[in-house]
């Protein structure tokens, strides 16, 4: 409910009430009291550092693997954060995913290989028996009568 007098609520007007009495009257003007990361677990420049060797071994032609990176991040924190986490410690700096992986880890390459090759045997058999259905089917011409 606002003060039709201040325009302000009342418990706004009771903080600053407070406010100007702990300063003595004066203004706070080296404590800026909005904005910022206020629940920040390392500083910009702490995150950098920390980032630093992963950054180097991925420009180097290496990959960057999100969860060494989570887990090197649980270990200097000494407490367990979540994979999102992470991932908006690597969006901050300018990181994002450029590529899908190419295939699930459990795959059988060879098994694909083959049932490529069957495939393509089959599909080729199926041609040449289409081809030669054509070539033997008969026209207008051939039938008497």
């Amino acid at each position: 409910m606002k003060q039709t007098a201040t325009g302000v609520s009342v418990g706004w007007a009771c903080q600053l009430r407070m406010c100007f009495i702990r300063n003595g009257g004066m203004r706070e003007t080296g404590k800026s009291t909005r904005g910022g990361r206020r629940r920040e677990n390392l500083s910009r420049e702490e995150e950098v550092a920390f980032l630093a060797p992963f950054i180097e071994k991925a420009s180097t032609g290496g990959i960057l693997i999100v969860s060494e990176i989570k887990q090197a991040l649980d270990e200097r924190l000494n407490c367990k954060i979540s994979l999102a986490a992470t991932y908006n410690l690597l969006h901050r700096h300018g990181w994002c995913k450029l590529a899908p992986d190419r295939h699930h880890p459990k795959v059988d390459v060879l098994a694909q290989d083959e049932r490529k090759k069957l495939r393509d045997i089959l599909t080729h058999r199926v041609t040449e028996v289409d081809q030669g259905v054509a070539s033997r089917r008969t026209t207008a011409s051939d039938v008497s009568g």
